[in-house]
C-alpha cells in the first residue's frame, strides 16, 4: 500500500544531528519572533494606544488557543515511541485538532466583535475570521519539527514572514 502523506509530515531519520537542527529551530524561532514583534510594532506605530490594546486583548486570546491546542493535541502527538505509520496519523490528527480549536474560538471572538465597539470591534473580527489559518500555520510548524523536519517548518515560517512582509506595505 503506498502512503500518500504531505512530505511535510514524512518521518525523517535520525541522522540529522543535534547542531543542525538546532539552527533550523534557532532559525524558524527567529522567523516566527520577527513576524510577531513585527505585527505589534506596526500596530504601536499606526494605531492608538486603545487600539493597541484591543489588538493585545485579541492576540491573548489566539495564545490561549495555541496553549490549549498544543497541550490537547501537539504535544502528546510528539511522543516518538510509536511505529511511523501511527506517528503520522497522530500528527494529522493533532493538527486538525488544533485547526478546530480556532474554529471555536472564532466562534466566540466574531460575536464579542460584532457587539463591540471599535477599536476592539476591528481586531476581534480580524482575529476570529483568520484563528483557523493562525492555528493551521502554528501547528503545521509543530507537526515538521515532531516529524524531525525543521526545514520544513523553517521554511513555513519564512513563507508565513514573507506573506507578513508584503501585506504591510
Amino acid at each position: 500500500m503506498i502512503s500518500r502523506r504531505p512530505k511535510y509530515l514524512a518521518i525523517r531519520p535520525r541522522r540529522l544531528t543535534s547542531t543542525i537542527v538546532l539552527g533550523w529551530g534557532l532559525l524558524d524561532q527567529g522567523f516566527s519572533s520577527v513576524t510577531n514583534l513585527g505585527v505589534s510594532v506596526l500596530i504601536a506605530k499606526f494605531d492608538s494606544r486603545a487600539g493597541l490594546g484591543a489588538f493585545s486583548l485579541a492576540f491573548v486570546s489566539y495564545t490561549i488557543a495555541m496553549g490549549i491546542a498544543i497541550n490537547l493535541g501537539t504535544m502528546p502527538a510528539m511522543i516518538r515511541n510509536r511505529p511511523e505509520e501511527a506517528q503520522r496519523r497522530n500528527l494529522e490528527r493533532a493538527v486538525s485538532a488544533g485547526t478546530f480549536v480556532g474554529l471555536v474560538f472564532s466562534m466566540a471572538l466574531l460575536p464579542i466583535g460584532l457587539v463591540s465597539r471599535d477599536p476592539i470591534r476591528g481586531y476581534f473580527i480580524l482575529f476570529g475570521v483568520l484563528m483557523p489559518f493562525l492555528m493551521l500555520q502554528a501547528l503545521w510548524r509543530f507537526a515538521c519539527f515532531a516529524a524531525r523536519n525543521p526545514r520544513a517548518a523553517t521554511l513555513c515560517d519564512g513563507i508565513w514572514l514573507a506573506v507578513q512582509g508584503v501585506s504591510s506595505l
